[in-house]
């Protein structure tokens, strides 16, 4: 949120963070990318998922991959995830990668709007059978959306690493301002 405020307001930024989720959101939220690009990549994806003859992954067994997921979707997830690998352009890739997470999100078994992680249970399992397509789908959508409507400055950085441990030029900055640890995503 703070890199987003700064890029709105014009006022270049620095963002770092050690978690490299945090990192990819801050990224993808301040880099702009013309909607065609990002239709072009999200079609290719879109007529390439039903002919695409991949392998669905194979975890060990103490991922306990099960767990989190029903057997139906790890097709559909192997597909996306080998369909958004292969793509070339870092910007475009990353854009890629951020609405593949919400995807594997929102089809995870776990309860929504909770901070902590948490199975869901008895008819509320029976009940979720989400489209793992249409999840992705969706979240492309609204994500192609936001990005080709950023400002166009390149006035972001985005770095993966402790803000213990910045580097700057001449080590001078104007201001320093911290976020809280987050649990989730609102």
């Amino acid at each position: 949120a703070v890199m987003v405020e700064a890029l709105n307001n014009d006022i270049p930024g620095c963002g770092i963070d050690v978690n490299p989720l945090a990192a990819l959101i801050s990224k993808v939220k301040t880099t702009y990318i013309h909607k065609s690009t990002l239709l072009r990549e999200y079609n290719r994806i879109i007529d390439a998922f039903s002919s695409n003859n991949v392998d669905p992954w194979n975890f060990p067994k103490n991922y306990k991959i099960d767990f989190w997921f029903k057997p139906y979707m790890i097709l559909p997830l192997s597909k996306l995830a080998n369909l958004i690998g292969v793509i070339e352009d870092e910007n475009v890739k990353d854009v890629f990668r951020l609405i593949f997470s919400s995807t594997i999100r929102d089809v995870s078994l776990t309860y929504r709007g909770e901070i902590r992680l948490r199975r869901l249970q008895g008819d509320d399992y029976e009940r979720f059978n989400p489209d793992v397509l249409m999840k992705f789908k969706e979240r492309a959508e609204s994500t192609i959306h936001r990005v080709s409507n950023l400002p166009k400055k390149h006035i972001i950085q985005v770095k993966i690493g402790n803000a213990m441990k910045m580097e700057f030029e001449n080590n001078q900055f104007s201001t320093i301002i911290c976020s809280p640890p987050y649990g989730d995503d609102r």
